[in-house]
């Protein structure tokens, strides 16, 4: 349950909802005239839409809590959810919002993003950052904060035992105080399993002093920007800016050199990346201007034709600049590769499609 799908498909135009749409706000919209207000012309109507959108997933989750209490009244309802933005944020709140109120009971929370092999270890840390963004926003009445360790395929081969063990660790380093492995295919040996949790087993001492040390504090580093109304701001005609983005991923190859990040509602040092400068206001950007900010020529650039040249007072000149993919693999058709999430993978030390500046 959540206002997130997959490729910008986010939320739900099917009929049902555009009808309730229409009688709740008065509107006549069908799926084709109401994507030019939705995005472009009207901040209002995607206000509504979205908010229309999170009311409806909160009354789903209440109806969900009630019908297993009236069964088992003293079960904890618990929500699997991923996704940081401010749109998907406010709909995880609703939501639990909505099951708490129904069972009285604080519900619990699973954290989730996708992780699936350690082809790539220091993709982990991207999960890390989403998981931070949603630990660090949850209601303060969510205690019990699950992370989600999720492989595809459950193989050696796929991820070893040790990378699951540092997933837990790290996970619970960025706001999580529990651990859980995701098991999906039957058709997969017990074996597997077996070897994982013996593994697991060790480092439970660990983990559980780990959990212990982090209660009442909070992550440290900088703070990866992420505009508070990114989901509301306008977008130009034509624009391949997705109205649902985020920028927590931003800071991915500085971590890898030990830099520490986070991705909590506030810091003191922020992170602005290029691609955040897409979705910033006014509010942002006076909020940003009165605290130590490390940015990039591209992201100067971007303010600058946003109409903040002046008060931002930097100028910026483009250089003639390469980027290098270090390592990149397809895998091949081969019966070891069946059923692989992924068909090729490449680790990239120094990459980016935004031109270099001075």
């Amino acid at each position: 349950m959540r206002c997130l799908f997959r490729d910008g498909k986010d939320l739900c135009f099917c009929d049902k909802c555009l009808d309730l749409f229409n009688k709740k706000y008065g509107y006549q919209y069908t799926r084709e005239t109401i994507k030019d207000d939705f995005l472009y012309n009207s901040k209002k109507v995607r206000k509504e839409y979205i908010e229309f959108q999170i009311e409806t997933l909160g009354n789903f989750a209440r109806i969900i809590a009630r019908a297993i209490h009236s069964v088992s009244p003293n079960t904890i309802v618990a929500m699997q959810n991923g996704g940081n933005t401010p749109l998907v944020n406010d709909s995880q709140k609703a939501c639990l919002d909505a099951m708490k109120e129904e069972t009285g009971l604080a519900p619990a929370f699973r954290a989730g993003g996708g992780f699936y092999d350690d082809h790539t270890p220091a993709n982990m840390l991207d999960k890390a950052m989403q998981l931070h963004y949603i630990n660090s926003r949850l209601p303060e009445y969510v205690k019990m904060r699950n992370s989600e360790i999720e492989n595809i395929p459950d193989v050696a081969y796929g991820k070893s035992y040790e990378c699951c063990c540092i997933e837990a660790a790290l996970y619970i380093a960025y706001g999580c105080n529990m651990a859980s492995i995701t098991l999906k295919h039957p058709n997969e040996s017990l074996s597997y399993y077996e070897g994982l949790f013996k593994k697991l087993n060790l480092y439970k001492p660990y983990l559980r002093k780990l959990v212990d040390s982090n209660k009442g504090t909070l992550n440290g580093g900088v703070c990866v920007y992420q505009p508070k109304k990114s989901h509301l701001n306008y977008m130009k005609h034509g624009s391949e800016t997705a109205w649902n983005a985020t920028s927590i991923w931003e800071a991915k190859n500085m971590m890898r050199h030990g830099i520490p990040f986070h991705a909590g509602p506030s810091g003191d040092v922020y992170l602005l990346s290029s691609k955040a400068c897409d979705y910033l206001c006014d509010d942002d950007v006076e909020m940003l201007l009165n605290h130590p900010v490390i940015t990039d020529a591209a992201s100067i650039e971007k303010l600058i034709s946003l109409g903040y040249g002046d008060k931002i007072r930097a100028n910026v000149e483009k250089i003639d600049n390469k980027y290098l993919n270090v390592f990149y693999e397809k895998k091949l058709s081969h019966p070891i590769n069946d059923n692989i999430h992924l068909e090729n993978w490449c680790d990239s030390r120094y990459y980016g499609k935004d031109p270099k500046y001075i």
